[in-house]
């Protein structure tokens, strides 16, 4: 098995150094994987580890764990800098030296510049950890969107951490689930795994949260959160259309750009839309330059599905797909059926990979085989546009009537739906109605809904055992979250900026994307996400996202003539894994013998709602008609967490 780089270690803060024993436990784990290089540093009250794989150009001359003598600092990084030019120049570097000198020794120059707050000025995926000794403290920091992740243990004598969790279980004498983190990830109705991304599933192994630094000292331990752009970012004020434009094309571009850097090949995870299609057209043509090819991935259905969309629904991207790669003309595409796969596909590895149980089982199976392929056609960076809704094509037309609404700007609300009416066909009416519902307050909008739903369940969608509700107050939590709600929000442009920057998003995706690159040994890299991308995204006005009855109104313009005009324009909504429930169909015999099992686990009856387990099962024998998405999602995630827990048990110390 490849890896990306992976970091492990420990502090002692009392006592009289290190025991070889105790790190020994941390890299059992790790002896199956195999890395480039691996090398460790072990002096006094540290000991540090680091496995590396060679990503970019300049990683090939790294050295971690790097100790410093002059300055008493010790490092250790899993990182790709991306901004380095920018830190070339602020940090004064030999231009000599711009094409050799490592991510952490530029770590280390910030540090020594900026202090604790040098991570603000770092850009790309990063999680390191620095041992100061002139502080006698450890700082540890995490990127801004949780790229790359940071474990940690913080007992009274040692600091441990890591990339992954396995080596900080394998350090205890006795492992314990977080049962409140499981009540939370059972409860959850949506496919995130978690509802505060300091926790884990497991009690006393915590992560450090995107955006956040941390010292741990004798004097204790202190945790800051260094950017907040809701609160930080200015609003961007332009003469011209023209002018944001070009703003939006220098980031966009630069945040491709400076992910295209690699030792292997660079792919792309793509589908026929707009966020995935621009990045690949714009990554093609900037590696043309360079006499390199980008390679795309792309899932689609399994032979023989038969399924009909919704309106303005495609489930087949392949017209698309290869839109997209005949206009690039540097693209060589691969359309990926992943054929006998499904659901459960490989669920025992996947929970091994993700050290946890996992809710997104329709999207695994075509994700690990998109980057499996990846590394077989020798792709060390894997391309995606997975955060683009938020930002490159953000722009929701219900969202904009309701700030016009807000605004008192009703002619220009007026105006909106007249000419939305004439391009897409429809009456200004049926319009009018629509957006009258999602102007409609809140409270009141709720207050109707529960007239008509007396008996409405928090939790009907979920397998969650009710004693878990009552034990941790889930019920009264979710409501002040906004989770599993019983009426929708509509936000205004303002508001929705909270959604748009939502940390346990950030925590969740990062967390799985490292773990995937654990598996396939292909680092995920989003310019999507990128940081500068967000800022710029956040302070624009809103009508540079939505305007004259067209959604997404800044990427179809600023990258007209650069992808075509079929997706730019298009307004057909792609559906991933839409056969989802046709390629388990086979298995449904399987399935239900597990289930028999699982039910009678006293184990299980601890954490899942057996009783309705139950209901669903017998539904789903009965009658074929009632194997829907709902009742699908609530068998697997209990065959899910079943696997997850015969893991757990044979991976416990305690056995």
């Amino acid at each position: 098995m490849k890896i990306m780089s992976v970091i492990w270690g420990l502090y002692q803060k009392k006592g009289n150094g290190i025991e070889k024993e105790k790190y020994a436990k941390m890299i059992a784990p790790l002896t199956s994987i195999q890395f480039d290089r691996l090398d460790a540093f072990n002096c006094k009250d540290v000991y540090f580890g680091c496995g590396h794989q060679y990503i970019t150009p300049e990683s090939v001359y790294e050295i971690l764990p790097r100790s410093e003598e002059k300055t008493g600092l010790c490092i250790t990084a899993d990182a790709i800098i991306d901004n380095r030019r920018e830190l070339f120049e602020t940090l004064a570097v030999d231009k000599e030296l711009q094409e050799i000198i490592t991510d952490s020794e530029l770590i280390l120059l910030a540090y020594r510049k900026w202090g604790q707050d040098c991570p603000k000025y770092l850009v790309g995926d990063f999680a390191f950890v620095i041992k100061d000794d002139h502080k006698n403290e450890i700082f540890c920091a995490r990127d801004h969107v949780g790229k790359r992740t940071l474990y940690y243990d913080d007992s009274e004598n040692v600091f441990a951490f890591s990339t992954l969790m396995k080596p900080l279980l394998a350090r205890q004498d006795h492992m314990a689930l977080n049962e409140r983190w499981i009540a939370d990830f059972l409860a959850i109705e949506t496919t995130i795994h978690e509802t505060e991304c300091g926790e884990t599933v497991y009690q006393g192994i915590n992560q450090l949260p995107p955006a956040f630094w941390m010292r741990v000292g004798n004097g204790g331990t202190v945790k800051k959160q260094y950017w907040d752009p809701l609160r930080e970012v200015k609003p961007l004020i332009l003469k011209t259309d023209e002018e944001y434009e070009e703003a939006f094309r220098k980031v966009f571009d630069e945040a491709v750009a400076c992910r295209l850097r690699s030792t292997g090949e660079v792919g792309i995870k793509m589908s026929g839309g707009i966020d995935s299609g621009s990045i690949g057209c714009i990554a093609a043509a900037q590696l043309a330059k360079k006499n390199k090819k980008l390679y795309s991935f792309s899932s689609i259905p399994m032979e023989g599905f038969k399924e009909q969309p919704k309106k303005n629904h495609i489930v087949d991207e392949s017209e698309n797909i290869q839109a997209i790669i005949d206009f690039a003309g540097n693209i060589e595409g691969e359309l990926l059926r992943s054929e006998g796969k499904h659901a459960l596909t490989d669920a025992d590895k996947v929970v091994d990979m993700l050290e946890q149980p996992y809710k997104i089982f329709r999207n695994m199976y075509w994700q690990l085989h998109v980057t499996e392929r990846a590394a077989q056609k020798g792709c060390k960076v894997l391309l995606s546009g997975s955060y683009g809704n938020f930002t490159i094509s953000y722009g929701d037309f219900n969202t904009n009537t309701k700030t016009l609404f807000k605004k008192g700007k009703l002619i220009t609300l007026y105006k909106e739906i007249s000419v939305l009416s004439k391009s897409a066909g429809v009456s200004a009416r049926t319009i009018a109605k629509g957006v009258f519902t999602y102007i409609v307050p809140y409270q009141l909008k709720d207050f109707l809904r529960l007239l008509r739903l007396r008996e409405w369940d928090r939790f009907s969608l979920t397998v969650v055992n009710p004693q878990l509700i009552k034990k941790w107050n889930v019920e009264s939590r979710f409501k002040l979250l906004g989770l599993n709600p019983r009426t929708y929000r509509t936000d205004d442009y303002e508001a929705f900026k909270k959604q748009r920057v939502n940390w346990i998003f950030f925590s969740h995706v990062g967390a799985v994307e490292v773990k995937q690159a654990v598996y396939s040994g292909v680092i995920l890299r989003d310019p999507s996400r990128d940081k500068r991308l967000i800022e710029f995204c956040l302070s624009l006005p809103a009508e540079q996202f939505v305007r004259n009855g067209e959604d997404r109104f800044l990427i179809r313009r600023a990258m007209k003539g650069r992808m075509p005009d079929k997706i730019l324009f298009g307004h057909a909504i792609g559906v991933q894994c839409a056969d989802w429930l046709q390629r388990i169909k086979p298995y449904w015999e399987k399935i239900f013998t597990e289930l028999d099992h699982i039910v009678k686990d006293q184990t299980i009856n601890n954490y899942i709602d057996i009783e309705k387990v139950n209901r669903e099962l017998i539904l789903a024998r009965e009658n074929e008609a009632h194997i829907n998405g709902d009742s699908v999602n609530k068998l697997l995630t209990t065959i899910v967490f079943s696997r997850f827990i015969s893991w757990y048990t044979k991976y416990s110390p305690n056995n």
